[in-house]
């Protein structure tokens, strides 16, 4: 009898050591990364990501893009009485987008003398959603006269038929910097289309043009804390 109670005992010290252990692993993580993509533009997004487990989880960002550049439109209307353009530089492209997805990782390879960094693959498909579906554009007409640049009338357009949802896949390689913090670089590829919310706007009878890729590339650096 007393030796069944000491295993017992053993047994419920050695559970609770490991139940310890397991809560003190890190199951939240958040990122901060930037990228530059083939439509000339620059994004910031902040993920935040949830591991249940230690090689799979669930992730939320937060994707901010814009060109490198200001675009501008402007044209001619139909009588050929007005010549009108955009009251603002701003691209007629999707500035905000929410980016659920799961996120999928090798065991770390160990490096380091003190063996005290990790290196590992991580793969993450999930969706693309435009927080605005279909963009406005502000326009100002001015009389078709030379030298006169003070507007007379004002108007709004807006898109139609803007997609509503991407995907995206992201692969990365992450070097953990003990057991806290992390730093990757990847490549992400998605059929995002940052003029989706443009793409077909028409003013004065013709369809706006702007850049168009079938898919869009982009290749980032980021940060990460685990707590």
């Amino acid at each position: 009898m007393k030796t069944t109670t000491l295993l017992f005992i053993c047994l419920l010290l050695t559970v609770g050591g490991q139940a310890q252990e397991a809560e003190k692993r890190p199951v939240w993580k958040v990122e901060l990364a930037g990228a530059l993509n083939n439509y000339s533009a620059w994004e910031v997004e902040p993920t935040i990501t949830y591991l249940p487990i230690p090689y799979a989880g669930i992730t939320m960002g937060f994707l901010f893009c814009n060109t490198i550049e200001d675009e501008s439109y402007s044209g001619v209307s139909k009588d050929q009485r007005w010549r009108w353009s955009s009251d603002d530089d701003s691209p007629l492209c999707h500035h905000f987008a929410l980016r659920p997805a799961i996120q999928l990782a090798t065991p770390a390879l160990k490096l380091g003398k003190d063996k005290d960094m990790g290196l590992s693959f991580i793969v993450s498909p999930g969706l693309t959603i435009p927080l605005s579906v279909n963009q406005r554009l502000n326009i100002s007409y001015y009389p078709n006269v030379s030298g006169i640049w003070s507007s007379q009338r004002f108007d709004q357009v807006k898109n139609r038929g803007g997609r509503a949802i991407f995907y995206h896949i992201k692969g990365m390689f992450t070097l953990d910097l003990g057991e806290q913090y992390t730093l990757s670089a990847g490549y992400t590829f998605s059929d995002f289309d940052m003029y989706s919310g443009g793409r077909n706007m028409v003013v004065e009878g013709k369809k706006l043009t702007m850049p168009a890729f079938r898919f869009m590339h982009s290749f980032f650096v980021s940060l990460g804390y685990r707590f």
